[in-house]
């Protein structure tokens, strides 16, 4: 079940969500500085986790 939510959690962050374009604009951020950050702590880290937990799920099954 976690890997399922950490795989999913990167999709309200790509570049058509509001809520990421809303904070980056009240931030004064603009779209192409900051969604490097945005991608590495949205959907690069979700990403890893969610093979972790499988690779754990695997070992323990």
């Amino acid at each position: 079940m976690y890997s399922l939510k950490a795989a999913v959690t990167g999709m309200n962050t790509l570049p058509n969500a509001g809520g990421m374009v809303a904070q980056l604009n009240w931030m004064k951020i603009s779209l192409k500085d900051g969604y490097p950050y945005v991608f590495v702590t949205s959907v690069v880290a979700p990403m890893i986790g969610a093979l972790v937990a499988s690779l754990v799920a695997i070992a323990m099954y």
